[in-house]
């Protein structure tokens, strides 16, 4: 034996402390009472979100966790959230982690609202027999949309909501964008998109091209519905005032974040060559 460890006692590397099982159910208890204590926790915009007057907004990219439960005697919690959906632009809310029976599978439980309450859109469910809700908004117009609200209800336990009635709402910027196009000279773009239709169950997708120049002025626009993993070949020179330009491209629709894929393809006939541009969506 070495010495040193002989004039240790034990050895340089002594054996993993091994804990006694009372001690691993004790650390298992904590653990859960922790979770349950994060659970229960009050939900921090109640009080601030009730109605049209919150102030918390829904960006892309936004991750919050609330509950409905009930806090103003008999009346049901609702929660209200700001969207802001730029001109020529998309958007989509999601809600799922739902915790409790607070009716999630209904249409009703995530809605897009004006100021007053009444219904511009209703949700769909994310996937077949789940709970998630997805809220998706195209905004063709020139004019950026603001003052609309998603708004979280009970469809449910209602007025007998706990603590246990919490969700998780996300929100994400679904328009896509494709860096260069080119129809100026002897080159022509091709743009190529798929319903890929991975997060959605919408059996089509609608929505619009986008032609900006270079100076980011609109040149044109062609609108599209795509069926469920069908794909749209666009000769982007044949789109009225589209001809002889070159730019970039954006793309607004109805679908979900990332149900859109494709790319811009640059054609040089002379050579033979192709430029390829992705299709992209902001990252989350």
């Amino acid at each position: 034996m070495s010495p040193v460890i002989a004039a240790l006692g034990r050895p340089l590397y002594p054996r993993p402390e091994r804990r006694s099982p009372i001690l691993r159910a004790s650390a298992t208890a904590v653990a859960v009472t922790l979770a349950l204590a994060r659970l229960s926790a009050a939900d921090v915009w109640d009080g601030l979100d009730e109605d049209s007057a919150t102030a918390n907004q829904l960006a892309h990219g936004a991750e919050q966790v609330h509950d409905l439960a009930v806090r103003n005697g008999p009346i049901a919690d609702q929660d209200w959230f700001r969207i802001s959906i730029p001109a020529r632009s998309s958007f989509e809310v999601v809600v799922d982690g739902v915790a409790s029976d607070v009716g999630s599978d209904s249409d009703q439980f995530l809605t897009l609202v004006h100021s007053a309450g009444d219904v511009v859109k209703a949700s769909a469910a994310m996937l077949p027999g789940k709970a998630g809700r997805s809220l998706t908004y195209e905004n063709p117009t020139p004019d950026d949309y603001v003052g609309k609200f998603a708004r979280v209800r009970s469809q449910g336990c209602g007025t007998s909501c706990g603590r246990e009635a919490v969700y998780v709402i996300r929100g994400y910027d679904t328009t896509c964008a494709a860096a260069r196009f080119n129809d100026t000279g002897t080159q022509t773009t091709i743009l190529v998109i798929q319903n890929a239709a991975v997060a959605s169950l919408a059996p089509s997708v609608g929505g619009h091209v986008w032609f900006w120049d270079e100076a980011g002025a609109l040149l044109g626009s062609a609108a599209f519905s795509l069926g469920r993993r069908q794909s749209l070949v666009l000769n982007t020179a044949a789109v009225p005032g589209i001809a002889g330009t070159r730019g970039s491209i954006t793309i607004s629709h109805d679908g979900s974040y990332g149900q859109l894929a494709g790319k811009a393809v640059a054609v040089e006939p002379a050579t033979g060559f192709t430029f390829d541009t992705p299709l992209v969506v902001r990252p989350r």
